[in-house]
């Protein structure tokens, strides 16, 4: 027979003799001998049930992730908060670590018996925690939700009352370009939170420039360009069918040669899409990835011209946006003299992309999406080829093409955002030279290969770890890839060797390669998500680090651990800090290595505020926030 404790039970029984191989236990009704390879790990717990609060603080934290994994102990009983309490007074950081953390698995050698009742099984490839990490978070003190004002049943209509999905619903959700269905799925604005008609007392705030336009000394035509930043704006056309994509420039500068305040300078901080409004030889109010031929032949059987996504690499020299359309067509387009390609690549019939993101490098775009026929949502793995197929580059993208598809667990089907990140950055990669792509040279492979994890300036080299970030706001849940295995399978097949040369090539990603689900959390209607990366300041916690928006107005940072890093032991993300920003937190920018790779502005819809904040420590802090009169529906 087994010793073990059916799950709540507090028995009084010690040790009360042992050999190497016996134990001898003693309680009020006697005594029992038996080999301690019959004792099951429960018992072992139990019986350092009653000395625990004097252990280390280590051996501590140790006994009350497996106590509670084991049902020794209830997670929300007394005698486990007051242990926990314990704990916190000696090591907050180890409590939190508690708290928050999944439940430890079993220790090696645990046997189920009769008497326990086991936990309800995750599904295939599911890590679920225990707790909310937020709300553990939030009791320790940290940002609370807002709770009077939440919209917990913004997406309640995607399912019916015993949680199925609606199959009319989803649709609509994830690929109607009506004007309501667009407004719903950016969830809930100002007057969704102010339905009494409150007033916004927002000020004002006085232009020092009306027209945006800023100069130095007196500028003439003789002027060489200097700097640009442009992209995309993508729109619900007031007709049905018409263009709803723009090419915009958001700031453009001359300058009298290259100098200092001897010289003069002009500089249009205002966004422009054509010349009349400011815009730049280069912006036009359709985008140009709308009037090829290619995206005309694949678009044929669909009028709308709107994407329903688009996502850029965050680091250095990213210059194309992959943009994707609700059946399944993905294009890309750049800004300015950006040479563009515009390839196409094609989803499987009835996948419904819904977000996108680039890997560091832009070796692959990954998107997600929903299956309207199935009903189950997946994640398309992207190959994308600047200078080489899937090796990094400054995003001036020649081709794309679809490789493969990675299911999401059976509790993500409506996945709404993604972010990735990895373990080698090049923050200014178009330093590079063209020898530097020229696999065929081992030397060169070598090269790629052997490069140190980490973010540098220039130079080459190519990720080992790396992980994606997917987020469903109806559903709860973040969903983490382990993107390991599709690096792995690039070094093999182009660094290890001379890469294929076959037209062909890459075809369909063999399974062995395809990311793996590494786990779940509970987030309550996370809105958006973004990664850290390696920068050129070593070490630094943002290479590993990951924030999560929720529609009740927090930013939550997480450590992915050692899905991000060789370097970093931590086994499970882990939840570090919240900190209150406004309602709704719909959209985000931040730096590379210009820009501060640790300040992030966001967008918070339900309040009309922008907010920059420094995400470079354990809890993001707010700096700044802007408030004005004329911000009437921020969503971007």
């Amino acid at each position: 027979m087994m010793l073990a404790l059916a799950a709540g039970e507090q028995r009084e029984e010690t040790l009360a003799a042992a050999t190497t191989d016996m134990a001898t236990f003693a309680n009020a009704s006697g005594e029992k001998t038996l080999p301690w390879k019959l004792v099951d790990d429960r018992a072992v717990l139990a019986l350092l049930r009653r000395r625990i609060a004097q252990a280390p603080a280590e051996v501590l934290a140790a006994w009350l992730r497996q106590a509670r994994s084991h049902r020794v102990i209830k997670a929300d009983g007394v005698e486990f908060r007051t242990l926990l309490g314990e704990l916190r007074r000696r090591d907050s950081s180890l409590a939190a670590a508690v708290e928050i953390a999944p439940a430890a698995p079993p220790m090696a050698g645990t046997t189920t018996t009769a008497e326990a009742t086991p936990a309800a099984p995750a599904p295939a490839g599911d890590i679920a925690p225990e707790v909310d990490p937020l709300a553990a978070l939030s009791a320790a003190g940290a940002a609370p939700a807002d709770e009077a004002t939440s919209a917990k049943t913004w997406d309640a209509a995607l399912f019916d009352k015993t949680g199925k999905i609606s199959r009319s619903a989803y649709v609509r959700a994830c690929a109607s370009l009506d004007l309501r269905d667009v407004d719903r799925r950016l969830g809930p604005g100002w007057t969704f939170f102010h339905k009494d008609g409150g007033s916004d007392d927002a000020p004002e705030i006085p232009q020092k420039i009306a027209n945006g336009v800023y100069e130095w000394l007196k500028p003439n035509d003789a002027a060489v360009d200097w700097t640009g930043l442009g992209g995309q704006i993508a729109f619900v056309p007031e007709k049905e069918g018409s263009p709803g994509i723009s090419r915009a420039s958001f700031c453009w500068s001359e300058h009298e040669n290259h100098g200092g305040k001897a010289l003069w300078h002009r500089y249009w901080l205002r966004t422009g899409i054509g010349k009349p409004d400011g815009g730049q030889w280069w912006s036009e109010p359709v985008d140009p990835c709308l009037t090829q031929g290619n995206f005309r032949t694949a678009m044929r059987d669909d009028p709308g011209r709107t994407p329903v996504a688009m996502g850029r690499a965050r680091t250095s020299w990213s210059n194309h946006a992959v943009v994707a359309f609700r059946n399944g067509v993905l294009t890309t387009s750049g800004s300015g003299n950006s040479g563009d390609k515009f390839p196409i690549a094609l989803l499987p019939k009835g996948k419904v992309p819904t977000a996108v993101a680039l890997t560091g490098g832009n070796e692959f775009a990954l998107v997600t999406v929903w299956d309207v026929n199935q009903l189950k949502a997946q994640v398309a793995i992207i190959a994308m080829r600047a200078k080489r197929w899937m090796i990094p580059a400054n995003g001036f993208f020649e081709e794309m093409r679809f490789i493969g598809l990675v299911d999401l667990p059976d509790s993500m089907r409506t996945p709404t955002a993604i972010a990735s990140s990895c373990d080698f950055v090049i923050h200014d990669i178009n330093q590079g030279v063209d020898a530097d792509w020229n696999l065929a040279d081992a030397a060169v492979r070598k090269r790629w290969l052997d490069a140190e994890p980490g973010g540098v300036r220039t130079g080459i080299g190519y990720p080992r770890r790396g992980y994606a970030v997917i987020a469903s706001r109806a559903e709860n849940r973040l969903v983490l890839l382990d993107l390991a295995p599709l690096f792995r399978w690039v070094r093999a097949e182009c660094l290890e060797k001379a890469p294929p040369t076959e037209p062909a090539w890459p075809g369909a990603i063999p399974d062995s390669a395809l990311p793996k689900v590494a786990a779940t959390l509970p987030v309550p209607q996370p809105t958006f998500v973004t990664c850290g990366w390696p920068t050129e300041r070593k070490p630094t916690p943002w290479a590993t680090r990951f924030l999560v928006g929720t529609l009740d107005g927090r930013i939550a940072a997480f450590d992915a651990g050692s899905l991000a890093s060789l370097e970093v032991k931590l086994a499970q993300p882990t939840a570090t800090g919240l900190v209150q920003v406004g309602r709704n937190p719909c959209a985000f920018s931040h730096g590379s290595r210009q820009g501060g790779a640790d300040r992030m502005w966001i967008v918070c819809r339900g309040e009309r505020t922008v907010l920059e904040l420094d995400v470079g420590g354990s809890t993001p802090r707010v700096l700044r926030t802007l408030r004005d009169r004329r911000l009437q529906d921020p969503v971007s």
